[in-house]
């Protein structure tokens, strides 16, 4: 027959779990902070010559610890030789390199083919318009803090990288523009 807890023994129980949360609670924390501490200070040089992108970014993953995905698409080599650096300057350079950019996604750095505008008729729509089909032909979803209805000022924006792309019309236009975790936000000033 089973003897029913008293009150203090559930409240015991009830405690010592909360701790034992709580301790793991903090210790994730402890070793998160220290991984992002150890994360902002390591420095790397890369020397590589005429070397497959994913061995680049495979050598930067070892070296850092960090995941680094090349997505399928993206076959490309480089040649890059650099001093010691941030490991994400470094990073990033090189993806530069084989005109790739870096996405963060989720924690997971993802290095993707940059996609280039190649037409452009955007004269003749309002700046959100314009920003709005640049975002949709690179499968990027866009978030517009404000109502956008201005002309679309004329640039030459053919054959240039997207985000360029976007940063021009939104230079011109007195709009800022950022990008977090893929997602495109929009917004008036600075």
């Amino acid at each position: 027959m089973e003897r029913a807890l008293s009150p203090r023994r559930k409240l015991l129980l009830i405690v010592a779990s909360l701790g034992a949360l709580a301790l793991v609670v903090t210790t994730g924390a402890v070793l998160a902070k220290q991984r992002h501490d150890r994360l902002a200070r390591e420095r790397l040089a890369l020397n590589a010559e005429d070397k497959d992108l994913r061995e680049v970014m495979d050598e930067i993953s070892k070296r850092v610890g960090i995941d680094i995905i090349v997505e399928p698409d993206v076959d490309a080599k480089v040649s890059i030789s650099t001093g010691e650096l941030w490991w994400r300057d470094a990073l990033d350079a090189a993806a530069r390199k084989a005109e790739c950019e870096v996405e963060d996604r989720h924690g997971t750095l993802v290095v993707t083919r940059s996609p280039k505008i190649t037409f452009c008729d955007l004269e003749n729509c309002s700046v959100g318009e314009a920003i709005a089909q640049i975002a949709t032909y690179v499968g990027k979803p866009v978030v517009f803090e404000g109502d956008f209805q201005a002309r679309c000022p004329a640039l030459d924006i053919s054959n240039v990288n997207w985000w360029k792309a976007v940063e021009a019309i939104c230079k011109e236009s007195g709009l800022h523009a950022r990008r977090e975790d893929g997602v495109v936000y929009v917004s008036s000033g600075r």
